[in-house]
This record gives structure tokens, sequence and C-alpha cells, in this order.
């Protein structure tokens, strides 16, 4: 995967022959630019950067605006170059007189306010380079969506040039797109069982493809190679499981031949030094992907090799080494595949380049562990993972973000099955992977940057922490692992029998419910016996139990597990944390209950207008729960037409509330973009309550944010993530959420006894635990169905 994504330098001509119009009283600026061009094409950004420095200097004393604008540009292809595409970003806004919020990671999309301010640039051929360096610059941040139509809008601007260059960076960022749309179709289970809904994975592939069979015709090699190159490896892409993918993936496979011997009569030195050592490359990986003519991937992966060698560039060595190792690999060569990505690894971390030293490590632990070298494979495995915390925690973008299924994923697991097949198992090493697997999941899901949490582990060795139960699925064993302030646990078991009983529990208790309970009983009365009977003598006799989920698990509430008699909850309060971290965990004092209560008891008339989720019956007994909290709280309330999204924001800006409760139908799925909740006018996405509660302002974030009425998208077995996101992006120390709806005067009475519970000073766990004892032990709400949809996610106090 080419991680250096030059922009096409050819159109800077058109810039350079716009400053030879003007009349140039800095002739050095001029020959400097020049150099910084030449230093760019060397491999040598850094350079680059520092002589347009210096040219622009010189063309702010001579007051040539044109020629300023130019250097700009200039300076953020040379940042993209170095990675900072942030720092690019922000170049390119302010040299346009543009909001830095087009920059936030945060904001995946165009806002309204910053179209209307790019549509109001003028229609000017230097405009459009502009735009269409903003345009890659955001393409390389992991923002496609707002790349494409800042590209398009260049397109606009720029009628009066050649716009292949443009168009070619639209086609990168379609591919992008597809790219960010496939790894979420990958990880979204709804979104497999209704292949597709939007139709955007075959729309932005298909929109790529087409670009790239135009531009692939065009005279100019810097427009004509690059295009088949970038296609061939969106061809190798394309996934013929995913239903609107089959055609185009069978169609491009079967012109593949066509495609690589249209390159093969490309000549890749009519590029720039460094554009091609990373062409090279990057036809190199779609051939050995394909697994066809590994010859001459192997002379392209060479001949780009000793380029880069020449240019000294370490980073293009060390991603050649990459490559080569992973050719060697596929050739059945390990031990020269070893030793290239050992040397690959060491150079790329000597640069700081972690996304290279991450894929390097991570391919030198799997040949290590397929050859039995443990020892090595381990050191491997935990450099692996120390690189993609460094990726996580630089300020330096990576290009083309990992794909988590793929990339990150299995790294992890990998890893811990091998710790984990030791005699005497690092089960610290296991957790602590773990975690940064969660979170890295999370992050993935949220294409945010590191969430602000602390490790339960960490918060053990600073306060009393509870007892924190860890269950994993790894391959074909369940791995518990317990710990306590004694130590660290372990039980493993067959995975196969307790994944049938947890898909069994599951649908039974939300779809197949029984008036008598019986089946639910009995498949909670397996769960127990599998996963906290054997665990049972690590357990204290009272207390706080933390879970810690994986896979199928984060969909059932532990609390209903059943032992015969008892559920779980009716020896323990229950929590859940994500990954083994939390936000930082803080009492919620009682004379601070006050809270902000927006819901609605009536379908809205957005709600009937939208395509999008929609709930299929009113919610009544909202109004019941606004008064059972406000018996046990001060409570501003924002109800039906009162509940805009306009009114929601401004109160929470105007009012200091540690509690904001929202009783209104909601969505929690594995695709961001179906993680909702509904206020009177529209819905509010996952994003943007993330950018109301952070316009909010505040220092201190939310105590406790409420979620009583949502649900998980249906047959979405990953749909938790959604809620973990929730609970990550908007930054509340804790999250109370409902997995289904229960439209019953039972959640207003859980919800009664659980804000009375915290008005008595009661932990929010020790409250929830309460509050669900007292719907278990009444007459007509003993039934899971009622108490067991609410979890309590992050800081259990």
């Amino acid at each position: 995967m080419d991680k250096l994504k030059y922009l096409v330098i050819s159109v800077l001509a058109f810039v350079l022959a716009l400053w030879v119009h003007q009349p140039l009283t800095a002739q050095p600026a001029a020959e400097l630019t020049e150099i910084g061009h030449q230093l760019l094409g060397q491999g040598q950004p850094q350079d680059a950067y520092e002589t347009w420095t210096k040219a622009l200097k010189e063309y702010q004393q001579a007051k040539k605006p044109g020629a300023i604008l130019g250097t700009r540009i200039n300076q953020a292809i040379a940042l993209t170059a170095m990675g900072q595409n942030p720092r690019a970003c922000n170049t390119l806004t302010r040299a346009l007189e543009l909001e830095d919020s087009l920059c936030d990671p945060q904001i995946p999309t165009l806002e309204q306010f910053v179209r209307d301010e790019l549509d109001q640039l003028p229609n000017q051929p230097i405009t459009a380079l502009a735009l269409q360096t903003l345009g890659d610059t955001l393409t390389g941040m992991g923002k496609a969506e707002a790349s494409l139509p800042v590209l398009s809008l260049a397109l606009q601007k720029s009628s009066s040039v050649d716009t292949m260059a443009i168009q070619l960076s639209l086609a990168n960022a379609y591919t992008a797109f597809y790219e960010q749309k496939l790894n979420q179709y990958q990880l979204s289970e709804a979104y497999r069982s209704i292949a597709d809904p939007d139709q955007s994975l075959q729309a932005t592939a298909q929109a790529a493809m087409n670009l790239y069979g135009n531009l692939s015709k065009h005279p100019n090699p810097r427009i004509s190679l690059k295009a088949q190159v970038n296609c061939l490896g969106l061809s190798q892409s394309l996934d013929p499981t995913v239903p609107q993918l089959k055609a185009l993936a069978e169609d491009s496979k079967s012109r593949m031949p066509l495609m690589v011997e249209a390159i093969q009569q490309q000549e890749f030195n009519q590029l720039s030094t460094i554009d091609a050592i990373y062409a090279r490359l990057k036809f190199a990986n779609s051939l050995s992907i394909w697994g066809q003519h590994l010859s001459l991937a192997n002379e392209h992966i060479q001949t780009a090799s000793l380029s880069a060698q020449r240019l000294k560039n370490k980073r293009a060595i060390a991603a050649s080494a990459y490559q080569s190792g992973k050719l060697h690999r596929i050739q059945g060569k390990p031990d020269q595949a070893i030793r290239e990505l050992g040397q690959g690894a060491s150079l790329a971390a000597s640069i700081q380049a972690w996304d290279l030293a991450y894929q390097s490590n991570g391919l030198l632990a799997q040949l290590l562990q397929d050859q039995g070298n443990v020892q090595r494979s381990q050191i491997a495995y935990q450099a692996a993972i120390s690189n993609l915390e460094q990726v996580r925690t630089s300020l330096l973008a990576v290009d083309h973000p990992f794909s988590f299924r793929e990339e990150i994923e299995p790294i992890h697991r990998k890893f811990m099955q091998l710790l984990l097949s030791a005699p005497k198992p690092d089960l610290k090493s296991v957790i602590t992977t773990n975690e940064q697997l969660q979170i890295a999941q999370v992050e993935n899901f949220l294409r945010c940057g590191r969430l602000d949490v602390v490790s339960l582990e960490e918060l053990r060795k600073e306060t009393e922490t509870p007892t924190v139960i860890h269950i994993l699925q790894l391959g074909d064993q369940i791995e518990t692992l317990v710990s306590t302030n004694r130590g660290i646990f372990r039980h493993s078991a067959p995975a196969a029998p307790i994944i049938e009983q947890l898909g069994f529990l599951s649908i039974n208790i939300e779809t197949a419910f029984d008036r008598t309970g019986a089946v639910v009983l009995d498949y909670a009365s397996a769960l127990y016996d599998e996963l906290i009977t054997p665990i049972q003598p690590y357990l204290p006799k009272t207390g706080t139990l933390v879970f810690v989920l994986d896979g199928d698990f984060q969909g059932v509430p532990m609390a209903m597990l059943w032992d015969g008699q008892k559920f779980l909850i009716e020896k323990y309060s229950i929590a859940n944390a994500l990954g083994s971290k939390v936000a930082r965990p803080q009492p919620l004092p009682p004379e601070d209950l006050k809270v902000l209560f927006a819901g609605l008891s009536e379908i809205s008339p957005s709600q009937q207008e939208s395509n999008q989720f929609v709930p299929e019956q009113s919610l009544p007994f909202v109004a019941e729960e606004v008064k059972q909290v406000g018996t046990y709280s001060d409570t501003n309330l924002l109800i039906n037409d009162a509940f805009t999204s306009e009114r929601f924001q401004n109160t929470l800006n105007q009012t200091d509330v540690p509690i904001l409760h929202i009783s209104t139908h909601g969505q929690f799925s594995s695709r961001i973009e179906d993680t909702l909740i509904w206020a009177w006018d529209q819905p509010i996405t996952l994003k943007e309550m993330e950018a109301i509660l952070r316009r909010k302002g505040d220092s201190e974030p939310l105590n406790l944010l409420v979620l009583s009425a949502c649900e998980t998208a249906e047959g979405d077995r990953r749909a938790t993530l959604g809620l973990a996101g929730i609970a990550a992006q908007v930054g509340a120390r804790s999250t109370l959420a409902s997995l289904w709806i229960v439209d019953d005067s039972s959640t207003a009475t859980f919800m009664a006894s659980f804000y009375e519970q915290l008005q008595e000073g009661k932990t929010k766990a020790a409250a929830l635990r309460t509050a669900q004892l007292s719907l278990i032990n009444s007459d007509n709400y003993r039934h899971p169905f009622y108490w067991a949809s609410f979890i309590l996610v992050g800081s259990w106090v």
C-alpha cells in the first residue's frame, strides 16, 4: 500500500508559469522554488519544505499574493509527503482563509458553512490547485468523504486548464472512501445482513474505476501510469463476497492481465524518482496479492530498492524491504523474508515511520511463529503493537488507516494466543494486549484519534478496584481471565458450545419472549455453568464485578446469568468496561443530581418522513419516566416538540449539568452512520452528538449519560460497538443504556429506583443493581426482558 501520496507535481508547472508572467523582483525566490521541486522529486520533503519556507519570506517581502499562495501550496505538499497531513491541512485553510474546522479529524464530512466558504473562492487556476492539494490532504487524513466535494469544486474552478491531475486525485479519494466503507462492511453484521443498503460500496468503487479507466489513456505517464497502477490495486481489493461488488470484482479480475500488460509498456522512469519508487512498489504489491508474475514483481521491488538507496531515502528503503519480505513469504522463502522484514522494521523504527514498522514487525512475528521461534515471535509481536500505539498517538496522520479486520485484529489475537500457549503464560500481557485491541476497535469505528481512557490495571495501583473479568474469544477457545488484588487467574473452555448457547440466549431474550422465562433461564443457566462456576473460587462473595467482553459476548448482559437459584446481579453489582479501560472514575455526589432530560413520548414528524432507522411505536411511558426522575433530581426538561436538535444544543450549552438523560428512540449499530438518537426535528448521529458536547466547552465531562429507550440494530451482533462508541465519543464517565426497548411502566419504576439510590449516595453500579432487583422482586417484572436490558458502561462509582 502506497504510504506516501505525492500530488501530481506536473500541475505545479502552471503555478510557476503564472509567476513567470508577473514582474518578479525576487529572483532568488524563483530559484528556491525550483530547488524545492527538485528536492521533493528526490524524496527529500523536509529539505523541500525548508527551502520553500525561505522562498515564502522572499515573496512576502515582495508582496506577491499569487506566489505566496503557490508557495504555501508547495509547503502543504511537502508536509503531506512527510506524513503531516493535519499540519498541511491547516497551512492550506489559512492560505485560503477558511475555517480550521475543515481539518478537524472528528468531523468526517464537509459542514455546510465550509461548503459556502469554498463556493465563494475565486474561479482561478491557482484556487483549483489549492483545492486539489487540500482534497488530497483530507484524503490522507482519512477524511475522504469531505475530500470528494472539495475535489469536485476544484474541477469546477479549473475549467481553463487540464483537469486530469485533479481527476486522478478524485479517483484516489473515491478509492479511499471505498476502502473505509469496505472496512465498515467487514465489521458490521447489520450491514451485511441487508446487503449494503446505501449502495455506497459499489458506487464509490465504480466511480473510481471509471475515472481510472479514462485517465489510463492520458499521454502523460504521470497521469496514465499512476491511474493504471492505482486501478490494479483497487481491482485487487474488490471483495466478490459482497453482493453489490460481485459483478464489478469479476469483471475487474478478467481484465487484470490486460492491466498488467499496459503497465509493463509504461516507462516508470518518466515519473519523478520518488514517485517511480512507490509506483513500482505498489505495482509489485498488486502482483504479489494476485500471485501472478512474481518474478516481475521482484524486478520492480529490486529496482525500487536500488533507487531508494541512491537517494538515501530511508523510508523508501524500508518500504522496499517490506515488499521484498512479503513477496518472499508468498514464494515460500521464509528465511529471506525474515531477513528483509527484520531489516525493514529496524530501519522504519529508526526514522519513526511507525506505520511501516508495524506492518513489517507484524508480518515478521507471524513468520517466526510459523517457524516455532516463540521467543523472537513474541518480541516481534510486542514491537508491532508498540508501533501501532505510536501510530495512534502520533500527530502524523497515516495516509491509509489500517484495516481493523485484516491488519490490526489478527496481530493482536495471534499474539494473545501465542502468550497463552506458553507453559507459564504472561496473563498481564494478555490483558494489556486485549485492552489495546478493544480500544483500537472503537477508535477504528469512530475514525477518531486516541481516546482519553485509563487502564483498570493502572487504577488498581492507585485505588481500590473491583474484580475485573475478561472474557476473550480466541479461535476455538474461550479464555476467561480474572484480575483481582491477589493476582490474575485463568480458565479455558471450548468455544463452540458456549457460542451456541450465547446465540440462543440472545435470540430468546429479545424475540422469542416466553412469559414463564423457562427457555431463557435454561440458556442463562448453561452459560453460568460454563463462564462463572469455574472462576467462582477467584470471585469475592459480594461487591462489584467489571466485565470486559469480547466478540459475541458484548451483546448479552452478564447480569442475567442464572445459577439455578439466583441471577448474577442478585450477588454482585455489575459494570462493563471498554477494553478494560474507563474514563477516570469520579463519584456523583447526591447534592449534584442535576439532570437535563430530553425525550419523545410521541412519534415525531421527522421520524415519519425519514428513510433511516424508524421506530414503529411511540413511547407513552416517557411521561411517567420524567415524573419519576424529577422526584429525585433537579430536572430541566425538553419533551416532544421542545426537544429539537437546536434547542437541545442551546440548553446543554447554557445548563451546567452532570447528568444527561435521553429517553427517545435510538439505535446502536456497528455502522457509525446508523448509531443515532431521535430528536423531534431530526435524528442526531453519534458524530453530531459528540460535536454538540464538544461545543459545550466544559473542562469537566458528563458524569453520567443515560439512554433509556435505545436498542441494538436488528441482526447486528456487533451493535454494542455503537454503544461503546457513544460512551467513548461523548466522553461521559459512565453510560447507562438499554440494549433493547422495554416500552412499559417497568422502565419508569426502574428509573425511580435508580435515581433514588443515587440520591442516597450509592455508586452507579450499586444503584443499577438495586433498581434491577426492584423489578426482579416484583410480581410482574421478574423476567429478564424487563430489567436485563440496562447495562452500565464505564465508571462504576
